[in-house]
């Protein structure tokens, strides 16, 4: 006699997991979104297991909107909350996982610096404060920021576009490092310890104290260097190559 017990096992897992039980595959979407009070000058938020975005918001609140999906939309797999100046934001997802998504988007009140720390991608649009933000494993991404920028991730790219900002550090282990200016910057710092790093300002007469560096790759610079420039640009990869020019320039 021949026993099929594991064949047949294999097939009740099979299908198990196309009818979802207990797998974490509900289907379910969930959008809300949550206001609160706030008047200080500063914030700290803290991300996991969900990407981030920040917005301009209105004065006097913190507003967070949320977009659930899978398991991530079961009760008690997500969460918010605001604890002095610090916010805190997640979605879990435990187990044998099929269908869990989070987006958290923040809308900050004008005037309030952002620091952000986060394990998933990490973007801001439109702010007009200081903006610090890490991720510890994805992208961060900026577009037309104007305020003071500090941008790190961990194993993913950092992209800013149509930056107004004359102060920014950019910083990547491993991925691309973009900085496309929109003003006339007084002080850059892009570093990746091995993808490309590029740089791009305005086409003006202004003059840069610049830096360009690559162990293993190419480094370029052709905007107007002078020893004596009130601006600084420095520019660096471990093994990709750093290209440091004026907008219009391949």
């Amino acid at each position: 006699m021949t026993l099929r017990t594991p064949h047949l096992m294999t097939a009740g897992l099979v299908l198990l997991a196309a009818a979802g039980c207990g797998l974490g595959s509900t289907g379910r979407e969930r959008h809300d979104s949550r206001e609160f009070p706030y008047s200080a000058a500063e914030l700290v938020i803290r991300a996991t297991g969900t990407p981030v975005r920040l917005e301009p918001g209105v004065a006097g609140t913190l507003e967070v909107d949320r977009r659930l999906k899978g398991k991530a939309a079961d009760e008690g797999n997500s969460s918010w909350t605001l604890k002095g100046g610090t916010l805190t934001v997640g979605a879990v997802c435990s187990g044998i996982v099929i269908d869990c998504d989070a987006q958290y988007t923040v809308k900050v009140p004008p005037g309030v610096a952002v620091e952000v720390d986060g394990d998933d991608d990490v973007s801001a649009v439109r702010l007009t404060r200081a903006l610090n933000a890490t991720s510890r494993g994805g992208d961060v991404r900026t577009d037309a920021v104007s305020g003071p920028m500090r941008l790190v991730s961990r194993s993913g790219k950092v992209t800013a576009r149509r930056i107004g900002s004359s102060d920014v550090t950019a910083r990547s282990s491993d991925g691309l490092v973009a900085l496309y200016f929109t003003t006339v910057p007084s002080r850059v710092e892009a570093v990746s310890g091995s993808g490309t790093v590029d740089v791009v300002v305005p086409r003006t007469g202004d003059t840069y104290r610049v830096t360009v560096s690559s162990k293993d790759g190419r480094a370029t610079s052709r905007v107007p260097r002078a020893s004596t420039a009130p601006r600084s640009l420095n520019a660096r990869s471990g093994e990709g190559d750093v290209r440091v020019r004026q907008a219009g320039q391949d």
